[in-house]
């Protein structure tokens, strides 16, 4: 403050001097003792009015207190809910309000106005009401408002729009006058409606605030737009290049991909990296490609089938993904089999024998038993053919012998071993 002469009283109470001229936008960030601000009425620069305050002419609301609770209303004759010249919101932290109801004479409002409301349940949007200029697209800062069950819009407003209890906000540009936002869900029981000439569902993954379409998923989505769809647990786009992953059900260990899916990439499929959530990916036999970064630091993942029809495979792919608790799923001689071999991740082939050189009775380790079964087949007592042939030809010369044999007890005795 510019002025050392207030107050603060025991009931809560801030009093406002005559003579101050200019407030911090800080002056009571965090003070939730305070319910109610009272300037004098002599002072030429400021105003108050049910505990609030306000710049001289009511024009423009600076400041509700952070202890104040339940609901707010707005009186008629205010324009800017928030000084636009300000960081802070106006009602920015103040926890304990659950609802506010703001006058048709509201023409703008502050982006962080509701920011930290953790108990507001209602706002209403009047007829006239915009965001403040550069406010990101268009829209209120939602965050931490966990209670928040309804945005009022007026239904004369042209910078928002109220489909169904989806809120939208309206972007202006140049080149797109209408570019329009999904951002905010009435709880209404009603679907998440997307319409056709939705350009972008708003959603900061940080905060968390906006529409998680995740949440959506599979059963509560109209999507107006051409080429989208939802697809068991998934929701995708069709597009020139085949299907491309959107969204998938929230919290999911297991994500299986829609046959016609092509690719896997960073970009398209991003769901697929950064998951911690995830334990298990299925591609479908469509997909081609995995690219850069496909399944980048996805720290739970455990299992990855990876079908034949795969022939390119980028080394980075599962960049920061755990490989002693990774197993890939693949076909012999596939792309991903070599790719397995050439990273060092273990692999279980779906269509041959996944037992280690020398394991015959695949228990994980050499032992008597498989001596045993190749000493037999030495002696000609009992032959081994096939699958079994192979795995106890430990130095892959074709043949089975004594050559194999001392490998074997070198590897039992833990002199050298096979399978490094």
């Amino acid at each position: 403050l510019d002025s050392a002469i207030t107050a603060r009283a025991e009931d809560g109470t801030y009093y406002i001097s005559a003579d101050t001229t200019y407030i911090d936008d800080y002056f009571i960030f965090g003070e939730k003792d305070i319910t109610k601000i009272v300037v004098d009425e002599a002072n030429e620069t400021y105003a108050s009015y049910d505990g609030m305050l306000f710049s001289k002419d009511m024009k423009t609301l600076i400041k509700c207190p952070e202890g104040r609770e339940g609901e707010v209303v707005i009186p008629d004759g205010v324009e800017e809910i928030g000084n636009m010249k300000s960081f802070l919101g106006p009602f920015e932290d103040c926890n304990s309000i659950t609802k506010i109801t703001l006058p048709d004479s509201v023409t703008t409002i502050h982006d962080r106005s509701f920011r930290y409301c953790k108990s507001l349940k209602s706002f209403n949007i009047p007829q006239n009401a915009k965001m403040q200029e550069f406010a990101y697209k268009a829209c209120p800062d939602l965050t931490r408002c966990d209670s928040l069950d309804e945005i009022i819009v007026d239904e004369r407003n042209t910078n928002f729009e109220d489909v169904d209890g989806t809120i939208y906000s309206f972007e202006k540009y140049a080149d797109n006058p209408t570019y329009k936002n999904l951002f905010f869900k009435n709880n209404n029981g009603k679907k998440l409606h997307i319409t056709a000439d939705c350009d972008e569902i708003v959603y900061n993954y940080y905060w968390g605030t906006g529409v998680d379409v995740f949440s959506y998923i599979p059963d509560d989505i109209i999507d107006d737009r051409e080429g989208y769809q939802v697809i068991g647990d998934g929701y995708y786009y069709s597009g020139e290049n085949g299907l491309s992953l959107v969204a998938y059900k929230s919290g999911a260990k297991t994500i299986e991909l829609a046959d016609g899916v092509t690719y896997i990439d960073a970009g398209k499929s991003s769901l697929l990296n950064n998951n911690y959530t995830v334990e298990t990916i299925i591609l479908p036999d469509s997909v081609t490609k995995i690219d850069d970064f496909a399944f980048d630091n996805c720290g739970s993942l455990k299992s990855v089938t990876i079908p034949s029809s795969v022939t390119s495979i980028s080394n980075n792919s599962f960049r920061y993904c755990d490989y002693d608790e990774l197993t890939i799923y693949c076909y012999k001689d596939s792309a991903a089999h070599k790719f397995a071999v050439d990273q060092g991740i273990k692999y279980k082939l779906l269509d041959g024998d996944n037992r280690k050189k020398g394991d015959l009775n695949d228990n994980g380790k050499i032992d008597a038993s498989d001596l045993l079964q190749v000493k037999s087949h030495i002696k000609k007592v009992k032959p081994l053919e096939g699958d079994d042939f192979t795995c106890a030809d430990v130095d892959g010369n074709g043949a089975i012998n004594a050559a194999d044999l001392l490998k074997m007890k070198a590897h039992m005795k833990g002199v050298s071993s096979i399978w490094e």
